[in-house]
């Protein structure tokens, strides 16, 4: 299937549904609309109306959020939502379906929520959210089952505000369910023309997104990196010795070299985490800062140290959010990543590095394996804590050979670190 930018542009939802967003910033993706030909832009509720009056006559639909991004207000609410925005010119609707009611069992309770949005958009198009990364398979079939029931136009992948966004595999699930005469919309994670083109050979009728202009444009994607606030000057942690061992231990298997990679430790007061261009293998204490909290929305992260910490911050953050383990490694290991497929790592698929894409996309992968090869960006270990993460990286089956041809001290070295409890 050859899908051309043009034709691309013709099923974009060209979205901003930032909390900050300005006037300013409405006026803009209405422009861009314009120009590229977008399918509709996708607002607010407040700004329906600027939308609408700046998009008239044009055909580029307006389309706007209910419920979102959470989907559990009561139907009264979310049908108040969808007559208000048809009054303000929407013309279509991404409605948050009742994610606890579908995972409690309660399906009547969904498809009254459904219903009830479906009933007060009248003409308007109603597409059905139904947030795939906090679904298992079965959840996800239920709610595609629901929604076409429910008379929804679409089934929608996700928010863009929860773990994770649009997968391929996911896509084609929803298009086996909801069969060939129902939209399928992709969202959340969809930065390049590559990403979208993917999504829409599975099976997406429409894609959800905030960088429409670079996928059609064929402008460079380079993410959305975070910025550091300073909250405080040293931390002291009996942690961080145990982190600058284990650099050492990696640097003596040639596991890490130069600044790349990064360690952490979650500790009760938040995550202590290598600084970036920190060399893994010569660390000291002030290379080791200790994030005090991380805002995935704003992309703000607070920290208390002296240097900035990794640029995989909000991947650190976020597999402690999701996963119960409390240390992580990271190490740039071209050998183990070209022997990816050989030794059966989950592979997490390219995205630039220190943004949240690549985090979501470590989450997908890590829900197959606790050791994961990362596309352009090493290999990835979690555990209970650094002594585990790095015997899952050093044990795992057949990636032993591979460092014991690189170093021939590396068996010796692994039994000293198991004599010695570490």
């Amino acid at each position: 299937m050859s899908i051309s930018k043009e034709k691309l542009a013709g099923m974009i939802d060209h979205t901003l549904l930032k909390p900050d967003a300005t006037v300013e910033d409405i006026k803009r993706l209405c422009a861009e609309a314009k120009k590229y030909h977008f399918a509709s832009v996708c607002v607010n509720p407040a700004y329906v109306k600027l939308a609408a009056d700046m998009l008239k006559g044009t055909g580029i639909k307006v389309c706007t959020v209910i419920g979102f991004p959470l989907g559990a207000t009561a139907p009264s609410v979310k049908a108040f939502e969808t007559k208000n925005a048809i009054v303000n010119g929407a013309e279509e609707m991404d409605m948050v379906m009742n994610i606890g009611a579908l995972k409690s069992g309660d399906y009547e309770a969904v498809k009254q929520d459904i219903n009830t949005v479906v009933d007060a958009a009248g003409d308007a198009i109603v597409k059905v959210i139904i947030e795939t990364g906090l679904l298992t398979d079965e959840e996800k079939i239920k709610a595609c089952q629901l929604a076409r029931e429910s008379g929804a136009d679409f089934v929608k992948t996700s928010t863009g505000f929860g773990f994770r966004g649009a997968t391929v595999r996911d896509v084609k699930l929803m298009r086996r369910v909801v069969g060939e005469d129902m939209g399928i919309k992709a969202s959340g994670g969809i930065r390049t023309y590559e990403d979208a083109v993917a999504l829409v050979k599975a099976g997406a009728t429409r894609i959800g997104t905030s960088t429409g202009v670079a996928i059609v444009s064929g402008e460079n994607y380079v993410g959305r990196k975070f910025e550091t606030v300073f909250v405080g000057k040293s931390v002291s942690h009996r942690e961080k010795r145990n982190i600058i061992e284990v650099g050492r231990k990696l640097k003596s298997m040639h596991l890490t070299e130069s600044s790349s990679g990064n360690l952490s430790v979650k500790v009760d007061d938040g995550i202590l985490i290598t600084a970036g261009e920190a060399s893994l293998g010569d660390l000291k204490e002030e290379d080791i800062v200790l994030l005090k909290a991380y805002d995935s929305e704003r992309n703000i992260a607070n920290v208390i140290g002296s240097k900035e910490p990794s640029s995989e911050t909000p991947l650190h953050y976020l597999i402690y959010r999701q996963f119960g383990c409390s240390a992580i490694i990271h190490v740039h290991d071209d050998s183990l990543l070209a022997r990816r497929k050989e030794l059966g790592l989950p592979l997490a698929a390219y995205a630039p590095y220190g943004t949240l894409e690549l985090a979501q996309n470590a989450l997908i992968a890590l829900q197959n394996g606790n050791l994961i090869a990362m596309e352009k960006h090493g290999i990835l270990s979690i555990g209970k804590n650094l002594e585990e993460a790095l015997s899952k990286l050093m044990h795992h089956p057949n990636a032993i050979k591979t460092v014991a041809r690189k170093n021939a001290t590396t068996v010796d070295i692994m039994n000293r670190t198991n004599s010695n409890g570490f």
